[in-house]
């Protein structure tokens, strides 16, 4: 099977001789009707009006009176009021509309330049400019072009689907801070089906990655709860854009393919040699290295590494690139550092597993119920597989408290419900052992013996295995932290086995065994 993902330093140059059009100072047909250019000189300019008419541009230079030329927000206005006009788009055509409004009020409350405000309303008249020579049916860019737009002015709306929290997280920050191109990648795989990065990397995308499915959906009734095609579109691309930079996963395309199942979510890595499905992830987008790669070739900018932070546990060869921190403390001075110097917002990698991450839905300090004091004191068989990305889009030093937007959707965000710092430092950390034994302890009261004594040996022997591996490995990894949970922990265990029946006592100190050895040899 042929690879069809390149590096094709030709291919952006187009891609880039399509968009410079709308970037540079110079008149351009894409700007007036043709007929206006009969008699303007060719080396005529455009000028800005004064900042009293910011929606207006004057051409000048001319023998004649000067015209007044449509700006990119004005003409995709006028766009909107045409194509949205049938009695089954108008309520899409009327979100379009308030969504330019809460977008350029947003961009203006967050200090955005007027340039990439107009250039992200030319990226997405792209989308509905296309004609029928267009990659995408009109039908599908209809829908593309709103949703970029409502995607521009409500960034932290923006979703995922199960496994790519990673390449939303820069879909979120992307779209609050530079939300031209975010629009102009979406509106390249819409028009060409094909996306060239300012490195030169090209994805393109396979049919059924651009096809709207339930997990990517183009119903306007269904985009508050669900993921909107124009974010598939976008995850794809990237999660390709960081497969092709990584030398590990460059022979992998990942797709997004029709759900067939309840609890299939259409993911599929797959190796374009043998056409096999590998995995159910994007691939080397779960690696900080993998987004920082995506982030340049999207925006062209390459001073923004230190806005991907990891705790320096999970610190490596493939986060060589992030910024890291080492506590609370020092991660607070990292998000001061950005915030002061308007870098935010910031992707970090948490844990799923997370006492933060776990809690009730829509608040920690609503008390929780039988059921979900069991389930949360149920050791999940995958408890170190937890790696998930977070945006965070506010820090207040006075207080130590961090807002961040979780892709999952509206009821896991932390927007305006802030969190302390040692809370969500807390969740930057692999699970610690002492953590699940505190949930197991809250919850015996709600179990049976059969049950405690099968999480409590399950704990143990996950943790066993952990501590081995750590120890052997050493490095960053062992840290004073993961040994004092260590050895706390071991006593706890200790402990609590003894109210168990003999057999389950036994089955316990089992599973302790190989890390007493361990630990043993190596502390003497």
């Amino acid at each position: 099977m042929p690879n069809e993902l390149q590096l094709r330093p030709e291919a952006h140059q187009a891609a880039e001789a399509e968009r410079a059009a709308s970037r540079t100072a110079a008149l351009s047909i894409n700007d007036l009707d043709r007929s206006e250019f009969r008699n303007i000189p060719v080396r005529q300019e455009v000028a800005s009006t004064s900042t009293s008419l910011p929606r207006l541009e004057l051409v000048e230079g001319a023998n004649e009176p000067s015209r007044v030329a449509e700006t990119p927000e004005r003409s995709l206005r006028r766009q909107v009021s045409e194509s949205y006009s049938t009695p089954e788009l108008r309520a899409r055509g009327e979100r379009f509309s308030r969504d330019m409004d809460l977008f350029t009020e947003r961009a203006r409350a967050s200090g955005m330049s007027e340039r990439e405000v107009s250039e992200t309303f030319r990226q997405v008249s792209r989308i509905l400019d296309a004609g029928s020579d267009a990659r995408l049916p009109h039908s599908d860019r209809l829908a593309l072009a709103s949703q970029v737009m409502h995607n521009a002015a409500h960034p932290t709306e923006i979703r995922q689907n199960e496994n790519t929290c990673n390449v939303t997280s820069l879909e979120v920050r992307t779209y609050m801070r530079q939300p031209s191109a975010a629009a102009a990648l979406v509106a390249d795989v819409a028009t060409r089906g094909s996306f060239s990065g300012h490195d030169g990397t090209t994805v393109r995308l396979d049919n059924r990655s651009l096809t709207p499915s339930v997990l990517g959906t183009t119903e306007l009734e269904q985009e508050p709860s669900r993921r909107n095609f124009a974010s598939q579109l976008f995850q794809v691309t990237a999660a390709n854009i960081a497969n092709i930079l990584d030398p590990d996963f460059r022979s992998m395309r990942y797709e997004q393919r029709p759900p067939r199942s309840v609890g299939d979510f259409g993911e599929a890595l797959v190796d374009v040699r043998t056409g096999h499905v590998v995995e159910r992830e994007p691939g080397a987008a779960g690696r900080p290295n993998g987004l920082i790669a995506a982030n340049e070739s999207i925006t062209g900018r390459r001073d923004e590494a230190d806005a991907f932070i990891v705790n320096q546990e999970r610190y490596g060869r493939t986060a060589s690139r992030a910024a890291t921190f080492t506590s609370a403390d020092d991660l607070g001075q990292t998000l001061e550092r950005l915030a002061s110097s308007g870098r935010m917002p910031a992707v970090v990698f948490v844990h799923a597993n997370s006492e933060l991450l776990t809690q009730p839905t829509r608040g920690e300090t609503r008390p929780a119920d039988r059921e979900t004091l069991r389930q949360r004191a149920e050791v999940p068989a995958n408890i170190f597989n937890d790696g998930h990305f977070v945006t965070i889009t506010g820090y207040d030093p006075i207080t130590r408290t961090v807002r961040y937007d979780d892709q999952y959707g509206p009821e896991s965000d932390r927007n305006d419900r802030p969190v302390s710092l040692d809370t969500f430092y807390r969740a930057t950390n692999v699970v610690r052992a002492n953590e699940l034994i505190d949930r197991l302890v809250s919850a015996r009261g709600h179990m049976s013996q059969a049950e405690f004594a099968r999480n409590l040996t399950r704990l143990t022997r996950i943790y066993a295995e952990r501590w081995q591996l750590v120890e052997s490995a050493g490095g960053t990894a062992l840290s004073p932290e993961v040994r004092a949970d260590r050895d706390s922990a071991t006593r706890r265990i200790s402990v609590l086995s003894q109210g168990l029946t003999p057999r389950q006592r036994q089955v316990v100190e089992a599973s302790m065994r190989s890390r007493t050895a361990i630990g043993t040899r190596q502390e003497h």
